[in-house]
């Protein structure tokens, strides 16, 4: 049986997880393991399946309960960039949950609390006055690998599959040759919501400190972190695995 390390999580195990938290119970961690083993047959470290939890009780609602044993989320622990604002909310969704914070430019964000230190993520990307809303058109997360830089640049084209991908490049150029390594297809709002959460939890990597002169220089990550990033992609490419 192998190790759950970098290994994408499906939809049967979230659906048994949801089910676990759901009765508002302590969370006997080596049974929730075993019990994930024997549906996806791999064996899931601790804090993979911690932060899961988390984010599983932040995307559905669940509110964190204090348990003997848990470690209690104290807001206080955790830096807020001075450029950001926390806005007023019960904290009682755990330490993995996205929280409500206002920029100095007026754009709402909701960030975990590990990034609270980084600034706004609208400002610094491209989704100016918000990530859309219910916008339901056809949309991918992409990953390219650029060979000359030993980095992967993690972004958002609208459209379906490589052609998407390909025909942002025509349009906003790097100075680059790129392989397409993998896509995730979606709409335009999970797609920008599913970009932002990569770049936000990868941006201890990325590859430059100031533009090098072209667009989405921010969202180019040093090639260490890329299979950190692969299960988070429907779509590999066998690319991805020679790198």
């Amino acid at each position: 049986m192998g190790k759950g390390i970098n290994t994408k999580w499906t939809k049967e195990e979230e659906d048994y997880l949801i089910t676990v938290i759901s009765q508002g119970k302590e969370v006997n961690y080596s049974e929730t393991i075993k019990a994930l083993a024997e549906i996806r047959g791999v064996v899931r470290p601790d804090g993979s399946l911690r932060n899961k939890l988390g984010r599983l009780r932040a995307i559905h609602g669940f509110r964190y309960r204090h348990f003997e044993g848990e470690t209690s989320f104290d807001p206080d622990r955790y830096k807020v960039h001075s450029t950001l604002t926390l806005l007023e909310q019960p904290f009682d969704k755990g330490a993995y949950a996205k929280y409500e914070l206002i920029c100095d430019n007026g754009h709402v964000i909701y960030v975990e609390p590990c990034h609270w230190e980084n600034s706004c993520g609208v400002c610094a990307h491209k989704f100016t006055g918000g990530i859309p809303k219910n916008d339901y058109r056809p949309a991918v997360v992409y990953l390219i690998y650029i060979k000359e830089l030993k980095s992967i640049k993690i972004g958002y084209a609208t459209g379906k599959g490589q052609d998407a991908i390909n025909t942002r490049f025509q349009k906003w150029k790097i100075p680059y040759d790129y392989e397409i390594l993998a896509y995730d297809q979606s709409t335009r709002t999970e797609a920008a919501e599913h970009e932002q959460w990569l770049l936000e939890n990868t941006i201890k990597h990325k590859t430059f400190e100031t533009t090098p002169g072209f667009t989405g220089w921010t969202e180019f990550r040093n090639i260490e972190v890329l299979h950190e990033v692969l299960p988070e992609y429907e779509t590999v490419l066998d690319m991805a695995y020679k790198i």
